[in-house]
């Protein structure tokens, strides 16, 4: 496209052209002066799993962390599987350096909904996670990753060796003195132990020991926990 500029006798034209070759030039000619204006291509809009990773890159305040955590989950289900465990893996480096408590009850929140869709490594998932409670102080946190490993071994029934690791680690943690953990422990035990085939016949009966022994708790929300799970 062309437009011509005149300003009357003596002066010079000024030829105004948009060219699609991505260049910008000027030249003269004869008294005669051409500008070639171009446009840039804008840059391909990040997946949301990518916009995420940069986000919390860029985040300068627990506030705006859990805000971003926030937006993503209005997001999912992500477009592809590879976004998902791309995903997955944000989610986790960021848990192990994330301080603010409430950002990591929702990043382990968010990685268990990530989890029910395809395309996430789960056996990595649980090294994660247990990894993570090996360090964690909070009762919030313990309860949300507990939660986090209870959902990975329902879409793992068959992996005999960490449905194992994951009811250790529950009954290891029944003795918290929050009664959110107890709860979410004594749903692992319930749950995980009808699916495990071990070699012990014992086993499962001191599983059912554990949760009759609960069901007269202090606390009614354990007690209650320990009924349903019978």
């Amino acid at each position: 496209m062309k437009r011509r500029f005149s300003s009357g006798a003596g002066s010079s034209t000024i030829i105004i052209t948009s060219p699609t070759d991505g260049h910008t030039s000027a030249e003269s000619d004869s008294g005669q002066h051409t500008l070639r204006l171009s446009k840039r291509s804008k840059q391909p809009a990040l997946s949301e799993a990518r916009k995420l990773s940069k986000d919390l890159a860029d985040s300068r305040t627990t506030k705006e962390v859990l805000n971003i955590l926030l937006r993503f989950f209005k997001q999912l289900p992500l477009e592809s599987v590879e976004e998902t465990e791309f995903a997955a893996k944000v989610v986790v480096e960021r848990a192990n350096k994330e301080e603010d408590v409430a950002n990591r009850v929702k990043l382990f929140s968010i990685l268990g909904t990530l989890l029910r869709y395809p395309g996430v490594n789960l056996k990595y998932i649980v090294e994660e996670a247990i990894r993570c409670m090996g360090k964690e102080e909070s009762h919030n946190v313990v309860a949300e990753i507990l939660n986090t490993l209870g959902i990975i071994g329902k879409f793992l029934p068959s992996e005999v060796e960490l449905h194992g690791r994951i009811l250790d680690l529950a009954k290891e943690h029944l003795q918290n003195s929050n009664h959110l953990v107890r709860c979410r422990c004594l749903n692992i035990i319930a749950t995980m132990d009808n699916q495990v085939n071990v070699s012990d016949g014992n086993r499962p009966a001191l599983s059912l020991g554990t949760l009759q022994q609960f069901t007269s708790d202090q606390d009614p929300r354990v007690r209650t926990a320990a009924l349903e799970a019978l």
